[in-house]
């Protein structure tokens, strides 16, 4: 993720089977990006017949509550207690000196009218991103963006069209955050599964250049040299080498697997002193996969295992 950043990828989709780690990797992205840039787990719940002004709340409370979290915010600051006011009570009367994002005032205006229609477009939504983006670079003086993270927000399939759209129109300007979604990969076994239109195949139609990469790239033993140096920075430059390099042919280079692998030559460590790939380590990854496993692969490999 941080090197798609930096070479200047907005959307991210992270895919693949259940319980094939993805939930994991977004609980820890926030803290492992690039300086500058704010990650924000982003979990929606759309409520009412009018879900469209619901998103907008939850996702820009959400980004309030994560500077607060941080620490850059502070609660009685007058531009986040105004935007409370809009979204919590439709509160029409704040001074419009202090409304940071014009979206607080749409919010309040359908609370006050429920039967109410306004227009969101582009145009305001690119200048509420750019108002949020300057008022948070005046608190984190390093800010770079916001990166918005959904872990398989099925919700948004079950969206009316106007809402979908306005959802993804969030994403679709300049000044837009950076998004990272996960999606399961389903398995298509007949016809009628095939006609569904899934998540991800959702997520590729609508989302801005989602065509180009949608898979995590695969780790090369220098990269889990780089991994292993950071935890133990002791250990000899040509062992660390050969350790990579059998982790990275084991694993395939798939990053799941490569911590899978790591964590259990690190326990090993712990308990024999050596920090190597031996068949302990190798055989705690395989038993901690069996259960992704069809029936006839785990007799096979229970068999190779007796042999």
């Amino acid at each position: 993720i941080g090197r798609g950043i930096i070479n200047g990828t907005k959307n991210f989709i992270i895919y693949g089977p259940e319980k094939s780690g993805k939930t994991s990797f977004t609980n820890v992205l926030p803290e492992n990006l690039p300086v500058g840039f704010i990650g924000v787990n982003i979990e929606l719940e759309f409520l009412g017949e009018e879900p469209i002004y619901s998103v907008y709340d939850q996702i820009f409370s959400s980004v309030f509550r994560k500077l607060l979290e941080n620490g850059y915010l502070e609660e009685k600051n007058e531009y986040y207690k105004s935007w409370r006011k809009q979204v919590n009570r439709g509160d029409l009367d704040i001074d419009p000196e202090l409304e940071l994002l014009a979206l607080g005032s749409r919010i309040a205006f359908h609370l006050k009218n429920p039967t109410s229609t306004i227009t969101i477009d582009k145009g305001l939504i690119q200048n509420d991103w750019l108002r949020l983006k300057n008022f948070t670079r005046d608190l984190y003086l390093e800010f770079t963006n916001f990166i918005f993270i959904f872990d398989d927000p099925q919700q948004i399939m079950n969206l009316d069209p106007k809402t979908q759209s306005s959802f993804f129109r969030l994403f679709e300007t300049v000044e837009s955050p950076l998004l990272v979604i996960t999606a399961n990969l389903l398995e298509r076994s007949n016809k009628k599964e095939a006609l569904e239109l899934s998540l991800l195949d959702l997520l590729i139609e609508r989302l801005p250049d989602a065509r180009l990469d949608i898979s995590l790239l695969k780790l090369d033993s220098q990269d889990i040299s780089e991994l292993i140096k950071d935890v133990r920075p002791e250990l000899d430059p040509k062992k660390m080498g050969r350790v990579a390099r059998s982790v990275q042919n084991i694993t395939g280079g798939n990053p799941y697997l490569i911590k899978l692998l790591l964590n259990n030559i690190d326990k090993r460590a712990k308990a024999t002193g050596k920090f190597e790939v031996d068949t302990v380590s190798c055989e705690s990854l395989i038993d901690s996969q069996l259960l992704k496993l069809t029936p006839e692969a785990v007799l096979f490999y229970r068999t190779l295992k007796k042999l």
